[in-house]
């Protein structure tokens, strides 16, 4: 639906004459018809001009109103219902917290439980220890002098019956 150049000002409450300067300039495009008056399109209209401000209610049938009424009971059910969601959101992660906490302290009446038992059955803990180590892993400058005196003792061994054999 195209507007006038007076129904357009009476949209806006901007006189025809400012209209027709913007659509002159450019700021608003408009079509003469074969009459010569100009016809807007009421977007490129709003698009430079606010629309004017509704100051009463307009005429409400019976429908919309009972629509409206609708809305407004709908949109209490709708918070009460945020109000649930959140409600469930918290109990849930109270839930979580405490089956948390319940797994921690499982896990310590299952530990106290085994010393109590090791206590009763007189077995004492095995601790691992950690700095030690298994015999063939011992320190490298171990090993060096380890075969530094094999080769040493072989040598000994090697010079005696050499000795031996040129002495008798």
């Amino acid at each position: 639906m195209k507007l006038t150049l007076g129904e357009a000002a009476k949209e806006t409450d901007v006189t025809k004459s400012a209209i027709s300067k913007a659509i002159k300039s450019g700021r608003i495009s408009a079509i003469k018809n074969e009459l010569g008056e100009y016809e807007i399109e009421p977007s490129e209209l709003f698009r430079v001009y606010q629309p004017k401000a509704v100051t009463s209610q307009p005429n409400i049938s019976s429908a919309q109103q009972e629509t409206l009424n609708k809305d407004v009971g709908l949109q209490g059910v709708i918070d009460a219902l945020r109000e649930l969601l959140e409600q469930v959101k918290n109990e849930r992660d109270d839930l979580r917290r405490r089956l948390d906490n319940e797994e921690e302290e499982r896990r310590q009446t299952a530990a106290e439980v085994r010393r109590l038992t090791l206590l009763i059955t007189h077995q004492p803990e095995t601790t691992a220890n950690p700095n030690k180590r298994p015999w063939w892993s011992a320190s490298p400058w171990l090993w060096v002098v380890f075969i530094v005196g094999v080769v040493i003792a072989t040598f000994l061994v090697t010079l005696k019956f050499t000795l031996y054999k040129y002495t008798s």
